[in-house]
């Protein structure tokens, strides 16, 4: 990440999705932080610009989420075996008190358990929710990146 930041597409923004244990490095990429020489003087810039999560496993509650500086979107299930309801409901606390330009979401998918935003839920056989945790990592992005020239 830190190389993509400082070469060609430094001017880009960057963003990031992962699934189950790809949603700590998620949130790992969202606290990260590099120094950029290249604007002349040293700059401290973020390692990406937003990123979205869904269904993400070891991740220190709350400890980790605290630590982001960038908005992060959550798709979490009600059935999930790693982030209770309860926890989701913390988690969501945690990521609409942080100031503007860190605020993130947090979507909570009742009914589906661990890896429903990536393959049809095994609990329940309905792939409803991954088709809407699809759309909700768009519409993430869509806000995020609306108007940037490529």
């Amino acid at each position: 990440m830190e190389s993509l930041r400082q070469n060609k597409a430094a001017h880009l923004p960057v963003g990031v999705a992962g699934y189950c244990w790809g949603g700590k490095h998620v949130v790992s990429l969202a606290e990260g932080f590099f120094v950029s020489s290249a604007e002349g003087g040293d700059k401290r810039k973020p390692l990406i610009d937003v990123g979205f999560t869904a269904h993400p496993s070891f991740l220190s509650l709350f400890e980790d989420i605290q630590k982001t500086t960038v908005p992060v979107s959550f798709a979490l299930g009600g059935k999930d075996n790693m982030v209770s309801v309860e926890q989701a409901k913390e988690l969501e606390k945690i990521v609409l008190a942080k100031p503007e330009g860190q605020k993130g979401e947090c979507r909570v998918y009742p009914g589906y358990g661990h890896g429903f935003a990536c393959r049809v839920d095994v609990t329940n056989g309905d792939p409803k929710g991954a088709v809407e945790a699809e759309e909700q990592a768009l519409a993430w992005f869509e806000k995020h990146f609306d108007g940037v020239e490529y």
